[in-house]
């Protein structure tokens, strides 16, 4: 699926494809540069699940734990995939929760196939170009 041109404010459209898409795949990678609109997606998404625990981007704790119900990653940081497994990740996703990964690149070795992958692109017209394919 491919939202082109997408205003920020549009971006709910997004989040409503990605809640449908979720119930078959539970993990969901977001990919884009500084900026490019990961986080809000990912809080509108929250929404559209009604979660009631605030959703912020975990840079500095590396994950963050929604109502029991989302593991939400940020692995901007992380510099070796052993990182990630020093933190517990493959723990994570042997739990029945929805996982978001901002910044998979490091650790797409250790993703269980099939997952969603969101590409977002930010122009310079401040809309966004955004992907969503299934990866198998």
């Amino acid at each position: 699926m491919y939202f082109k041109n997408i205003a920020l404010e549009e971006m709910s459209q997004v989040a409503d494809y990605l809640y449908l898409q979720s119930k078959a795949y539970p993990l969901i990678c977001f990919e884009g540069n500084l900026g490019a609109g990961k986080t809000t997606l990912i809080k509108l998404l929250a929404n559209k699940m009604q979660l009631k625990d605030q959703v912020q981007s975990p840079t500095f704790g590396y994950v963050n734990t929604y109502d029991k119900r989302v593991h939400h990653f940020d692995c901007y940081r992380l510099t070796r995939i052993e990182e990630a497994l020093d933190l517990g990740f493959e723990e994570y996703l042997d739990q029945e929760m929805q996982i978001w990964i901002e910044w998979p690149e490091i650790i797409l070795p250790l993703l269980p196939k099939p997952y969603l992958e969101v590409k977002i692109e930010h122009l310079s017209t401040g809309n966004r170009d955004i992907s969503v394919h299934i990866i198998n």
